[in-house]
């Protein structure tokens, strides 16, 4: 199996080591390099970035002369030699999230030994805003090494007492699938004596018979060693990854803790084996050749539908394809003069389309394995067919489907675009006819479809009653909105029964979610409807029923406080001034110093309780809330005293 598994691969000379996971190759082959360039990393183990341990002097016999006196020699040196210098494993910043701290971590090296290098596309977004980079410029970004940069950190490095040993390229990057300079980095590596390990999905062009691209068919000739992925590349699910490299040294193999070749006592490897007899090379090589046609079909298919916009990678070679909605393209297919996206509130995201476009096609095309992944600021779709293709059984005529299916929904965000900009109208110059004011639109731009709309009848934003307060009316107006707006959404799904509506909270309230619409969606009679079905469904008799509660509450409280004054005012007066005929007689002779208990009356503005005592000895009712007349009052009572003492 072996031997099968090298020449298919085209590296020759190279011994493989099976594992599980991607990482755990990368690992292997990084303690190769360290065994190479430390060779009593074996012996000593972290002490050699330490020191050197000093040596032990002699206690076997052949040190003793024959009468068992030692011979005289050199004393054992008490202090060790210098420390070796800290290696340096350099990764590219576009190696998949967890490798680094795996690395480290099985190593047992500390932090500063790990050295990430930057991408060909950090300088480009240097340069311009996070925000704003244009459709040009994506196009001409990479997420490969920068050769340049890589050279003069070496350089940097070894100036600085570290030693560089370790380089993990890539030929198929994560993200873009894009192949570093395999050429220039080995050049490099060669100079400073670093091992350089590839990884990627373009390997799997390794695999095919006849011409493969120059940026592939170098590894053979330039790595150290290589990672592949025989389970995603041949649709093997219970294959493991296998790790090619040169063996030049079986001493250093052995120190690393490799094996020689494939250990058949792990049951693990038997599906890979088997698979690969059974398929022999040819078939491997036609499946291989399959998955890199399905990734230039469906690059072809996109190209072609206007609103997507396809990221070309026309410097390096890929089997990945990158495509996004983009809301540029749609602008420029409108037959309006003024633009399809808006601006707040009325604003709409364009990942937040693109993860609607992700979500429908992973349901209605499952064969074509999506993935949704962020790249620089923006939401892309990812197709890796090396990495899917053989799992799922992905063929030409999935692509063709998923390329009807990509087109149909374009056309349908498009249009719900248009749709969307009449409808924004419709609230920015309203008509009465047409749009009552209970209707609100809701800011949503993560919302992916028409419109976020909330009908909010009048009672709950200003009382039933002029001049009632109601206890909790925020609450109370929180809960009758999301009732009146759930039934709302209920009935208008009995009405347009082709769209799924939806509702929940839409910030601190409850909105109605209306998706994508079609062609013949007309917004006058939506918004007709639902300002209708709003107006029946109205109900305020929650307010009313706590209008009552509060009239209730108060009286009971108006009661309790006039029987709390009449108790303290019986005490303070004394029994004998109640008793029959002698009470009487006792206040002609010693009248009450305190006078009747005073009434109280509720004043339904306020909601609080009010002395009566104002009221009887002016003969006029006031509201505190009115208190110049109060005051007018007050100064007419003392001018009218003032002359009746005159």
């Amino acid at each position: 199996m072996g031997g099968g598994l090298k020449k298919l691969r085209l590296f020759p000379q190279s011994k493989a080591y099976v594992h599980v996971r991607e990482v755990d190759g990368v690992v292997s082959a990084c303690r190769m390099a360290l065994h190479k360039h430390y060779p009593t990393l074996a012996l000593h183990g972290f002490k050699i970035w330490l020191q050197t341990p000093p040596q032990s002097p002699r206690s076997e016999a052949g040190a003793n002369g024959e009468d068992g006196e030692s011979k005289a020699e050199d004393p054992p040196s008490e202090k060790g030699e210098e420390a070796s210098p800290l290696p340096v494993i350099y990764i590219s910043q576009c190696t998949a999230a967890g490798w680094a701290d795996t690395c480290i971590r099985q190593l047992g090296l500390p932090a500063e030994c790990l050295f990430t290098l930057k991408c060909n596309s950090s300088a480009e977004l240097s340069q311009s805003e996070p925000t704003a980079v244009s459709q040009s410029t994506l196009s001409k970004l990479s997420d490969t090494i920068d050769v340049d940069y890589f050279e003069k950190t070496v350089q940097h490095h070894k100036a600085n007492n570290m030693e560089p040993v370790f380089l993990l390229a890539h030929a198929g990057t994560w993200l873009m699938g894009q192949s570093d300079n395999l050429q220039a980095l080995s050049g490099i590596c060669a100079k400073y004596d670093i091992w350089l390990h590839v990884v990627g999905s373009n390997l799997a062009a390794l695999g095919i018979a006849g011409t493969i691209p120059e940026s592939v068919s170098i590894v053979s000739k330039v790595a150290d060693s290589i990672t592949l992925q025989p389970r995603e590349w041949l649709g093997i699910p219970m294959a493991p990854r296998v790790t090619l490299y040169k063996d030049t040294d079986p001493a250093l193999t052995a120190q690393a803790g490799l094996t020689a070749d494939y250990d058949y006592t792990d049951l693990h490897v038997i599906p890979l084996w088997a698979n690969l007899q059974l398929l022999g090379q040819d078939k491997i090589s036609s499946m291989l050749h399959a998955n890199a046609s399905l990734a230039q079909q469906l690059s072809h298919k996109v190209a072609n539908v206007p609103q997507l916009f396809l990221l070309t990678q026309s410097s390096a070679v890929s089997s990945v394809v990158l495509f996004q909605f983009s809301l540029q393209n749609a602008d420029k297919l409108s037959a309006s003069q003024n633009k399809l996206q808006l601006e707040e509130p009325y604003l709409i995201e364009q990942d937040a389309i693109n993860m609607w476009l992700y979500k429908k096609l992973r349901v209605e095309t499952p064969k074509v394995v999506l993935e949704l992944v962020q790249l620089f600021t923006d939401m892309y779709l990812r197709f890796s067919p090396n990495l899917s293709a053989c799992l799922r059984g992905t063929n030409s005529d999935h692509i063709n489907e998923i390329t009807l299916k990509l087109k149909q929904l374009c056309n349908t965000v498009s249009e719900t675009l248009v749709k969307r900009k009449q409808l924004v109208s419709k609230f920015v110059d309203p008509d009465p006819e047409i749009l009552s004011p209970c209707v609100r639109f809701v800011s949503s731009p993560e919302w992916a479809g028409l419109a976020a709309l909330r009908y909010v009848p009048e009672y709950c934003e200003k009382p039933v009653i002029e001049g009632i307060v109601v206890p909790d009316q925020e609450e109370r107006a929180k809960e009758e909105i999301e009732r009146l707006n759930k039934l709302l959404s209920q009935k208008l799904s009995q009405v347009y029964p082709d769209i799924p509506f939806s509702d929940g909270l839409v910030g601190k309230l409850w909105a109605i979610k209306v998706p994508m619409v079609s062609f013949g969606f007309d917004c006058d009679n939506f918004l007709t409807e639902f300002s209708s079905l709003g107006k029946k469904l109205e109900d305020p008799s929650a307010f009313i029923a706590g209008l009552g509660s509060v009239v209730e509450s108060m009286i009971r409280a108006a009661s309790e406080q006039l029987q709390e004054e009449q108790s303290s005012q019986f005490w303070q007066e004394g029994l004998l001034r109640h008793m029959p005929i002698v009470g009487g007689l006792y206040s002609w002779i010693l009248p009450a110093g305190a006078g009747p208990v005073k009434g109280r009356s509720f004043n339904l503005s306020s909601g609080s309780l009010e002395s009566t005592e104002f009221v009887y000895a002016n003969k006029l009712q006031y509201h505190e809330s009115k208190g110049a007349e109060k005051k007018k009052v007050d100064e007419e009572t003392e001018k009218t005293e003032s002359s009746s003492q005159s």
